[in-house]
C-alpha cells in the first residue's frame, strides 16, 4: 500500500470550509447502533461491490466495528435533501489510528450514489483534518505526517485530479506517495466448484482487486 504525505495544517483548514455553499455539513462520531445500517449499505457499495472484501452485515457493524473503532470512527454528514434539513444523512467516513511513527488509514469510504455530488479527495480533505487530531500521537505538532491507505483511494484522489481543473487535493503530496510491501492475507478455498481468490485477483480478464480494511484485522 501507499504512504503519502498529508498537510496537517490545511487539512485543519478544510473541515471548516464553506465551499458547499450553506455550510450544513457536519462532522460527529460515528452513533451505534443507529447508523449501523446507513453505514453497512454504504459499506456494500464502496468496497464489497468493487472488491474481494469482507462482508459485513449491520450486526456486525452494530457489534464489532463499533467495539473495534470506538470512537475514531467519524462521518461525513449533510441534509437529507428527501427528508428534510432536519434529518441528515451519511456521506462519507473514516478512522485512522498512529502506527510505528505514521497513520493508517484503518476505514473510510464515500458515498458513490448519483445523488451525491462529493468527491473521495473532497471528503477526505476534512475528515482528516477531525480523525488525525483525535488519533493521538503528535500530530498536533507536526505540519506534515504520513499517512498509510489502499492504492486504490490514492488512486480515486490522482483520477479526480485529472478529470478537473480545480487545484485538488491540496493537503496531500501525490507525486511523492511510496509504495510499500504488504504481507497479505492467505485463504482456503472452502468450494472447489468456485473460483480461488488466486484465481480472482490473477485472472487475465477483468481481474478483481483484493482490499480488507485494517478494521476487519482480526
Amino acid at each position: 500500500p501507499p504512504v503519502m504525505s498529508v498537510n496537517t495544517e490545511l487539512s485543519n483548514a478544510r473541515r471548516n470550509d464553506e465551499s458547499d455553499g450553506n455550510n450544513k455539513w457536519c462532522i460527529r462520531h460515528a452513533n451505534f447502533p443507529k447508523d449501523a445500517m446507513s453505514l453497512q449499505k454504504l459499506h456494500v457499495e464502496y468496497s464489497e461491490k468493487r472488491f474481494i472484501t469482507i462482508a459485513r452485515s449491520v450486526q456486525y457493524w452494530e457489534e464489532y466495528v463499533s467495539a473495534e473503532l470506538g470512537d475514531t470512527l467519524w462521518v461525513l454528514t449533510k441534509p437529507d435533501d428527501d427528508n428534510g434539513e432536519d434529518d441528515y444523512k451519511i456521506v462519507a467516513w473514516i478512522s485512522v489510528r498512529p502506527r510505528g511513527g505514521r497513520y493508517q488509514m484503518r476505514e473510510f469510504g464515500v458515498d458513490k450514489s448519483s445523488n451525491c455530488s462529493i468527491s473521495t479527495c473532497w471528503a477526505l480533505e476534512r475528515l482528516l483534518g477531525v480523525a488525525l487530531g483525535s488519533a493521538g500521537g503528535n500530530v498536533c505538532s507536526e505540519s506534515e505526517v504520513s499517512l498509510l491507505l489502499p492504492t486504490f483511494v490514492l488512486s480515486e484522489i490522482k483520477r479526480e485530479m485529472d478529470n478537473t481543473d480545480e487545484d485538488g487535493a491540496t493537503c496531500f503530496d501525490i507525486d511523492g506517495a511510496t509504495e510499500e510491501n504488504d504481507d497479505g492475507w492467505m485463504y482456503v478455498n472452502f468450494n472447489e466448484s468456485q473460483p480461488s481468490v488466486l484465481e480472482l485477483t490473477t485472472r487475465e480478464i477483468n481481474p478483481v482487486s483484493h482490499l480488507i480494511w485494517p478494521t476487519d484485522y482480526f
